[in-house]
C-alpha cells in the first residue's frame, strides 16, 4: 500500500502540475483557444529523476570504494536520460510517466548492485520523505485548484462566469478527493487522474474568453515558475536574486532590439540585426544558477524542436551564486562551488566549461565584465528574450521556461512584421 501510496503521490504531481498542458496538435486554433502549459520546473524528466536520487545518495554514508562506483551509475543514467529526453519531448503526461517510472526503476537497480542492503534502505527512505522536497502528496491537488482559484480570481469574470467556476471547481475538488481514497484503498489511479486533468481542462476553457485565458495563462505560469524557483534553493521572487546594479526590465515587448554589441565565447561578435528576417531566442544564465542547469536539456530539446524556425544564443553571465556569496541549498547539494570571475577571459571559460559539462549544443556568448548585455535586456540571473522576424521584442521571459517559450517561439516566427521594421 505504501508503494501505492508513493506512486499516486508522484503521478498526482505530474498531472496536477500539468492540468492546463494542452496537446501540441490543439494550437491549430491558438487565436480562439490558447494553449496554456506549466511551468517547465513541475514537468518531471530524466535529469528530475537523476536529481532525486543524487539528493537521496548525498545524505548516505559511502565508502571510498563506493563512491567512484556511484558516479559511474549517474553518468550511465545521465547518458541514457539524453536519450529518453528525446523520446518523451512530445509524449502526453500518461505515456511519459511509465517510461520516467521505468528510467527511476533502472538507476535503482543498478544502485543496489553497488550498495548495501541497509544503505538500499536508506535510499527508500530518502527518496520517500526527500528532505520535504519530493513530489508532492496527493491531498496537495487541492493545493493545485487553490492556485487555480487564485489565477481566477484576477480575471473580471461575470455573474454566470462565476458559478461556473465555482460548481468546476467543486466538482474537481470531490474528484480528487475520491482519487485519493482509491490511491489509500492500493488503486492504480493513473487513468483517473488523468481524465480528472483532461475534464477539468476542457470545461474551463468553454467557460473563459480568448483574453481571459491569456490572462489566466500568464497568472498560472508565474505561479508554476515561482514554486520551481523556490524548490530550486532560491529566493522566492525572482527580484531578491538581482544584485542591486543589476535591477532593470529589459526593453519592452515591441521596442527595437538594443544595439548593445554581444561577444560569442568563441570571440567573435554576434550582431542580432544579422538575423533579420529570423526569430532569435536570448537566454541568460550561468553554472552556478540551480535553475538554468536543471532545465539545460529541456532548451536542448527546445532547439532540436524550434531550430528550423528559430536561432538560440546562451549568455553566460556574472554568476548568480558564486562561491562564498550565497548559501544555495542546491549548490550545495550538487557540489557546485563556482567563484566569480573577474575576467572576459575567465567568463569565457567558465561558459565553455558550463556548456561541456551540461552538454549544450546552443552557441556560447558571455557578458562583459560591466555586465552590458544583462542591463540592456533585464536577463538576469536567468530570463529569456525572443527576438521577432522584424527586429523587434517579441516576447520575454523572467525565468526561463522551455514549455512556454516555445508558444513564443511559435507566435514570433508566425507574426507578421510591424510596420516601420
Amino acid at each position: 500500500m505504501l508503494n501505492s501510496l508513493r506512486n499516486a503521490a508522484i503521478a498526482i504531481t505530474a498531472t496536477a502540475a500539468l492540468v492546463f498542458a494542452l496537446p501540441r496538435h490543439a494550437r491549430a486554433d491558438a487565436t480562439s483557444r490558447p494553449t496554456i502549459s506549466a511551468g517547465s520546473g513541475m514537468r518531471p524528466g530524466p535529469a528530475y529523476v537523476i536529481q532525486r536520487f543524487k539528493k537521496a545518495i548525498a545524505q548516505i554514508d559511502l565508502t571510498d570504494d563506493e563512491k567512484p562506483k556511484v558516479n559511474a551509475v549517474f553518468d550511465q543514467a545521465n547518458q541514457r536520460g539524453l536519450d529518453l529526453s528525446q523520446t518523451l519531448a512530445d509524449m502526453q503526461p500518461q505515456d511519459r510517466y511509465p517510461k520516467l517510472a521505468a528510467f527511476s526503476k533502472e538507476i535503482r537497480q543498478d544502485l543496489a548492485g553497488v550498495l548495501t542492503d541497509d544503505q538500499m534502505k536508506t535510499l527508500d527512505q530518502k527518496l520517500g520523505s526527500d528532505g520535504g522536497q519530493r513530489p508532492a502528496a496527493p491531498q496537495n491537488a487541492g493545493g493545485m485548484l487553490e492556485t487555480v482559484q487564485q489565477a481566477l480570481a484576477k480575471l473580471d469574470l461575470s455573474d454566470d462566469q462565476k458559478q461556473q467556476v465555482k460548481d468546476l471547481i467543486s466538482s474537481a475538488r470531490e474528484k480528487f478527493a475520491d482519487i485519493r481514497k482509491s490511491a489509500a484503498a492500493g488503486a492504480d489511479v493513473q487513468q483517473e487522474l488523468q481524465q480528472a486533468r483532461k475534464d477539468l481542462r476542457d470545461k474551463l476553457q468553454t467557460i473563459l474568453t480568448p483574453d481571459q485565458m491569456q490572462t489566466f495563462m500568464a497568472s498560472m505560469q508565474q505561479s508554476f515558475q515561482r514554486r520551481a524557483h523556490s524548490s530550486s534553493g532560491s529566493a522566492d521572487s525572482p527580484a531578491e536574486n538581482k544584485p542591486a546594479d543589476l535591477q532593470f526590465t529589459g526593453p519592452a515587448v515591441g521596442s527595437p532590439v538594443p544595439a548593445t554589441p554581444i561577444l560569442e565565447a568563441n570571440g567573435r561578435l554576434f550582431s542580432p540585426s544579422q538575423y533579420k528576417g529570423h526569430v532569435l531566442v536570448l537566454e541568460f544564465g550561468t553554472m552556478s544558477c540551480p535553475v538554468f542547469r536543471s532545465h539545460a536539456q529541456d532548451m536542448e530539446k527546445l532547439k532540436f524542436i524550434e531550430g528550423p524556425r528559430a536561432f538560440f544564443l546562451i549568455v553566460y553571465t556574472r554568476e548568480a551564486f558564486p562561491a562564498g556569496d550565497k548559501n544555495v541549498e542546491r549548490n550545495t547539494q550538487e557540489g557546485v562551488s563556482i567563484p566569480q570571475t573577474t575576467t572576459v577571459d575567465d567568463r569565457k571559460a567558465q561558459a565553455l566549461e558550463a556548456q561541456r559539462e551540461l552538454r549544450i549544443t546552443i552557441p556560447m556568448a558571455v557578458d562583459p565584465m560591466d555586465d552590458a548585455v544583462s542591463k540592456t535586456y533585464g536577463g538576469f540571473p536567468n530570463g529569456a528574450v525572443v527576438i521577432g522576424k522584424d527586429g523587434a521584442i517579441a516576447a520575454r521571459q523572467e525565468w526561463t521556461n522551455p514549455d512556454t517559450l516555445r508558444q513564443m517561439i511559435d507566435d514570433a516566427f508566425n507574426a507578421q512584421e510591424s510596420p516601420g521594421h
